[in-house]
């Protein structure tokens, strides 16, 4: 392509060179160029020379494009992620080898000192604490603080001080991560006392990144753990709701069994009371009924007490008058049987009247007939012949349950034929 452009620029450059004009108008004259003597004339004692100006033609150059030449690059060299620092000391001990957790660096340093650095604990961003390298000798310090990975440190065979920290022997040096790195972990050799420090760096970034996600996945841990509390809470609240809600339910039906219970009692109690009072209405009724039909019948009976007498003082009285010559004992007898007749005929109705076959008013008339007509039989048969009038009376049906059915039966028929 830069070719083709380059071609293009010379072709137009040569078309430029040949439009210009090469005519006569352009060629000066042998007379333009002459002087108006062609002796000459002198100018300061020196004689003028006179010269023929020949224009040349311009020829344009040609245009030789160069040769693009890329430079060569040159890579940069990759940064490491991981690198240790200078290592100061001795080589007695044993090796502390550890480093923080992933996205975690070291903060500052638990220290013991006295002459000579005793112990030396490295604790990390996230908390945690790094193994101990040395004894329990000297003083504790505390915990010094290392916010740069940079620690300044003596040592000799064994680290004499430490970030400011123990004796002045051995040699000054700097334990440093660099720019870029944060110490995130320590190679150190340590008996009762701390030989020798090193310090291992990893690039700033690569921590940023490792506790981005590591904040992001404790911070995504935390959200699926709050929405499984708040779903657990949910889910709670629901349960407490439907137990809530049964609970509420149990109880309105409980209640409303219990108020149903309560009025099927009630009712059932006053259905009770009801037919309490209706059986006293009706016993009293009964009571009422029979005590008038004991009137009645007490009323009725003193009736036929009193008839019979009357019927019996009469037969007597009649039976006197037809047989004054007739013994006054076989008088007597016939009264009693009559009397005898008249009483079987009244039990007999009694009897009929309890059992509630017939009505007291009908056995009162079936009795008086009855009487009437035994009083008639007697007359009849005479106070001598009393068995024709019991006969008598047998016929008509005034004895007996049968017989006074009949005579009963008969004498409705007959007051129905009046």
């Amino acid at each position: 392509m830069k070719y083709t452009l380059i071609a293009l620029l010379g072709f137009g450059l040569l078309c430029l060179a040949l439009s210009v004009p090469v005519n006569d108008e352009f060629v000066e004259t042998t007379d333009d160029l002459q002087t108006e003597s062609k002796t000459g004339a002198t100018w300061g004692g020196r004689r003028r020379r006179w010269h023929w100006h020949h224009p040349h033609r311009h020829s344009p150059h040609r245009h030789n494009p160069h040769r693009h030449n890329p430079h060569k690059h040159n890579p940069h060299k990759h940064t490491p992620v991981d690198v240790d620092t200078a290592a100061y000391g001795g080589g007695g001990g044993h090796s502390v080898n550890v480093r923080c957790p992933t996205g975690s660096w070291i903060k500052g340093f638990g220290l013991r000192t006295g002459a000579l650095v005793d112990q030396l604990e490295g604790v990390c961003t996230d908390g945690s604490k790094l193994s101990k390298c040395g004894g329990n000798g000297g003083g504790y310090r505390g915990v010094i603080a290392d916010p740069d990975s940079r620690v300044a440190v003596r040592t000799g065979s064994l680290v004499d001080k430490f970030e400011g920290h123990g004796g002045n022997g051995g040699s000054a040096h700097i334990l440093a991560c660099g720019s870029g790195y944060r110490a995130n972990g320590y190679h150190f050799r340590c008996g009762s006392l701390v030989d020798r420090v090193q310090f291992h760096c990893r690039l700033a970034s690569e921590l940023d990144k490792e506790k981005a996600a590591i904040d992001k996945a404790a911070a995504d841990k935390k959200a699926k753990e709050e929405a499984a509390r708040k779903e657990q809470e949910r889910l709670e609240a629901e349960r407490k709701a439907r137990q809530e809600a049964e609970r509420k339910a149990a109880e309105e039906a409980k209640k409303k069994a219990e108020e149903e219970a309560a009025a099927a009692k009630k009712a059932e109690e006053e259905a009770e009371a009801a037919r309490k009072a209706e059986e006293e209405r009706r016993a009293k009724e009964a009571a009422a009924r029979k005590a008038e039909e004991e009137k009645k019948a007490k009323e009725a009976e003193e009736k036929l007490k009193a008839e019979e007498a009357r019927i019996a003082a009469e037969a007597e009285k009649r039976l006197k008058e037809k047989n004054q010559g007739a013994e006054e004992s076989v008088i007597v007898a016939t009264v009693n049987e009559a009397k005898a007749v008249v009483t079987d005929a009244d039990n007999e109705g009694a009897k009929l009247v309890d059992e509630g076959k017939i009505k007291i008013e009908d056995a009162m008339k079936v009795v008086i007939k009855c009487e009437s007509d035994l009083e008639e039989c007697i007359e009849k048969g005479g106070a001598l012949n009393m068995r024709l009038a019991t006969n008598c009376a047998k016929e008509l049906g005034c004895t007996m349950q049968d017989g006074f059915s009949a005579f009963k039966k008969m004498m409705l028929r007959q007051q129905q034929q009046q």
